[in-house]
C-alpha cells in the first residue's frame, strides 16, 4: 500500500504510537496492525533471542536509566549480531540513520540500506514499516526505554510473515546523545539471498557523518 503524503503520515503515525492507538494506523495498511510494547518485561517477549538481549541490557543498566554505550560489547550479543542494527539520531533533525546493519538482516531486507536514514527509506518504499520505525525511535529517544515492535510483512520474500524488533537504548557522547541497538527476528520461513553489489543500490546517502565512536563488527 503506497503512502502518498509522507509528511502527514509521519505526524499521524507518531501521534498514534504516542497514544498507543494502533487502530489509527489501519488507513496506512491492509495488513495486520502492528504491536508496540514500551518497557517490556522479559516474560512479555515470546522470542527467546530478544528476551535474552533484554535481560543482558537490564544487567548492563544496573541502577541507571540506560547503560552507557561504552559498556556495549559485540561478543555479549554474539548470537544476534548479524540480525542487528545500530541506529543513531541525525544531529539537528528528528531523523535517524542505520549506522550499521548486520549482514544477515541486510539479506532479509533485500537492499543495502546501511548508512541510509529512515526518511530516505520511507521515501523509497512509501510504506508503513519505516514510518512506524521512525515514530518508535523518536518517542524512545525521549522516554529512554526499550521498546518491542512487531509488524506483518507484505513481502513474499522467503515466506517472511512478520518482523520482531527489540530496540535497546544506550547513553552516548554528543552529538549522538543516545544510540539504539535493535535486534530483529523474522517470523516465517526466512530464506535469504545474496545481495547485489552496492553499485546497484537505488538510493544515495547524503551527509553521512562518520561516528567518532568505535563501531562493533556486525558483518559476520
Amino acid at each position: 500500500m503506497q503512502i502518498e503524503n509522507l509528511d502527514a503520515a509521519f505526524d499521524e503515525v507518531q501521534a498514534a504510537v504516542t497514544r498507543d492507538d494502533m487502530m489509527l494506523l489501519s488507513r496506512f495498511t491492509r495488513l495486520t496492525l502492528p504491536i508496540v510494547i514500551w518497557s517490556p518485561s522479559p516474560e512479555a517477549l515470546t522470542v527467546k533471542s530478544l528476551r535474552d538481549c533484554l535481560v543482558h541490557w537490564q544487567e548492563l543498566r544496573a541502577d541507571r536509566q540506560m547503560p552507557d554505550w561504552r559498556d556495549f560489547r559485540t561478543e555479549d550479543f554474539r548470537d544476534v549480531v548479524t540480525r542487528s542494527t545500530i541506529v543513531d539520531p541525525v544531529p539537528g533533525s528528528k531523523d535517524f540513520r542505520y549506522r550499521i546493519i548486520g549482514s544477515r538482516l541486510a539479506e532479509h531486507l533485500g537492499q543495502h540500506w546501511e548508512g541510509a536514514t529512515i526518511r530516505e527509506i520511507a521515501r523509497a518504499r512509501r510504506s508503513l514499516g519505516p514510518i512506524l520505525a521512525h515514530a518508535v525511535y523518536v518517542i524512545a529517544s525521549t522516554r529512554q526505554v526499550p521498546v518491542y515492535t512487531w509488524h506483518s510483512s507484505a513481502s513474499r520474500r522467503g515466506g517472511v510473515q512478520g518482523w520482531h524488533r527489540l530496540s535497546l537504548p544506550f547513553a552516548s557522547d554528543p552529538p549522538a546523545e543516545i544510540r539504539f541497538v535493535s535486534v530483529v527476528e523474522v517470523e516465517g520461513a526466512a530464506t535469504v539471498t545474496p545481495l547485489p553489489e552496492r553499485a546497484t543500490t537505488s538510493w544515495q546517502p547524503r551527509g553521512i557523518i562518520p561516528s567518532r565512536l568505535s563501531e562493533p563488527l556486525l558483518h559476520k
